[in-house]
């Protein structure tokens, strides 16, 4: 893997790596906790509305095995589980230069994205800029690593990346339910994020859900300086990948010959299509945090890194 000149400025390059500045991440770390502190209370009347949504929606989708209330080719109509509003109302933004917002209450990340690709086979389901757009679904506005942050600011833990040696070990960590909001013909459509995606062998959407697996960082010798791995393009892989935030946690191969998914053009809307992907957590209520405080670089949701070292085999990265 080559390391690029980092620049201070949030610019994803094709095949550059940015470094980020550790006193940075601390002030993102800060504001993390400033804001999840910050967040208000929401009435008793909105708590029961927002429970009678999702109430219906389950409803609905065991009433027609899981394809919701009214689905065409365009997704689905009806009632949608999460309160995430038109201008994202009532959601708190994580950085101002990214467009991703969270809801601590809620448990939810939001993260501003577009249709890149609706045809043809896959690594990725979501990418940051100018990085695996070829082989992804969605381009998200945003860095990977503030991804990663705002899951941890609504109380999600990171496992591992998956492991090639000596034996293929899966991606581990909190499972992440992943749905997907847009608008068509003046109507509000949601979908999961399985449904955009076909099983190469099967024909049918996928089943498998995903996990924080967390990526990894390289700390430069030199200057202290760290790279959020997954900056590369693995946000949300469906091929393994060692350097994913989020991975599939059975085995998928990213040899071209191998892949297992690609992209179902009778559900993925035309190419442009803005998206809103909302990342809802799995949280046990034991480790649901009681006033959203992340943890710090360094905890147990980062592994410890050795300087120099890369932390996870990024033998697997593909391009």
């Amino acid at each position: 893997m080559k390391h690029g000149n980092f620049s201070r400025k949030w610019k994803v390059r094709p095949s550059a790596i940015r470094f980020i500045d550790l006193t940075f991440i601390g002030l993102l770390w800060a504001m993390c906790v400033q804001v999840g502190l910050c967040q208000t209370v929401e009435t008793q009347a909105e708590e029961t509305q927002t429970e009678q949504e999702a109430t219906q929606v389950e409803k609905t989708e065991t009433e027609d095995g899981g394809k919701g209330k009214e689905k065409s080719s365009a997704g689905r109509e009806g009632p949608f589980k999460y309160k995430i509003g038109s201008e994202h109302k009532g959601l708190r933004r994580l950085m101002p230069d990214h467009d991703v917002w969270f809801d601590v209450k809620q448990k939810i990340v939001v993260a501003n994205s577009e249709v890149v690709l609706n045809r043809g086979p896959l690594e990725m389901f979501a990418c940051p800029p100018n990085t695996k757009e070829h082989e992804s679904i969605l381009r998200v506005k945003s860095a990977a690593f503030v991804i990663h942050a705002g899951l941890l600011a609504v109380g999600a833990k990171s496992g591992h990346p998956v492991k090639f040696d000596p034996d293929y070990e899966p991606a581990t960590g909190n499972v992440v339910d992943i749905y997907l909001v847009w608008e068509l013909d003046g109507k509000t459509r949601w979908a999961k994020a399985q449904d955009w995606v076909l099983n190469s062998q099967t024909r049918k959407p996928m089943k498998t859900h995903w996990v924080f697996a967390g990526s990894g960082y390289w700390v430069n010798p030199d200057n202290g300086t760290r790279n959020y791995l997954a900056e590369t393009g693995e946000l949300i892989c469906v091929s393994n990948f060692s350097t994913a935030t989020l991975d599939l946690p059975v085995e998928s191969s990213q040899a071209n010959a191998g892949l297992l998914f690609e992209a179902n053009p009778d559900q993925v809307p035309p190419k442009g299509t803005p998206v809103k992907l909302v990342l809802a957590p799995q949280i046990p209520k034991k480790e649901a945090p009681k006033d959203a405080v992340p943890k710090k670089p360094g905890s147990q949701d980062e592994p410890a890194k050795e300087e120099g070292e890369i932390d996870s085999d990024d033998s697997g990265a593909g391009d």
